[in-house]
């Protein structure tokens, strides 16, 4: 079995992206934590702590707040920006951690990526037809940033990719809306089982 080549998640503060970077490469030097990654087949029964590699880590953040994306693509220092996205979990203009984030793209060989406001909304239903998760904006922005990757020849068919799921689209399904027909209820226990439970 290969090893996960690819790891996939937003971008916020800038510390997610660093963190798992340097947790990835504390996965490998902890026994405990090598059994856990070969039982849940994030590597093969034939690695070992010194073989194994590290994620290429790849990030995203939504157009309407990319600073890091943009210092990412122009090889600069993140310039803090007024944020103005409907992936509102992720639209810190001035993210503390941002420098780390570029540098740990860097070092890993990844890259943080923009996606487009429009397609957030696109990529949380796509997800969600495709695989049974429903993920908020966040979501959409790490799969729009999977789909760059891909665009970009980064990733394939072959590729082994963790793609980090970090919020419910329940929390945030307005750019999904047009896709369901919601069933309103009182807030009641009862009218919930007599409506939705009831066969």
């Amino acid at each position: 079995m290969s090893h996960p080549a690819f790891l996939d998640l937003e971008v916020f503060s800038g510390g997610g992206l660093g963190g798992d970077f340097q947790r990835d490469k504390r996965l490998y030097r902890d026994a405990f934590a090598l059994e856990a990654a070969r039982l849940f087949g994030i590597i093969g029964e034939e690695s070992d702590a010194q073989g194994a590699e590290v994620f290429e880590d790849f990030g995203g953040q939504a157009a309407g707040c990319e600073p890091v994306a943009t210092a990412f693509r122009e090889g600069t220092r993140v310039v803090p920006v007024r944020p103005a996205s409907i992936a509102r979990s992720l639209a810190i203009g001035n993210p503390a951690d941002g420098d780390f984030a570029v540098a740990t793209a860097n070092a890993t060989g990844g890259a943080i990526y923009t996606v487009a406001e429009d397609e957030i909304g696109t990529n949380m239903a796509d997800l969600a037809a495709s695989s049974g998760v429903f993920g908020e904006t966040a979501t959409g922005v790490t799969l729009g940033a999977l789909k760059a990757a891909a665009d970009a020849g980064r990733v394939g068919p072959a590729s082994r990719v963790v793609l980090l799921v970090t919020g419910d689209g329940l929390k945030t399904p307005g750019p999904v809306s047009h896709t369901y027909d919601p069933i309103m209820i009182e807030a009641d226990a009862d009218a919930f089982v007599d409506r939705l439970l009831v066969a």
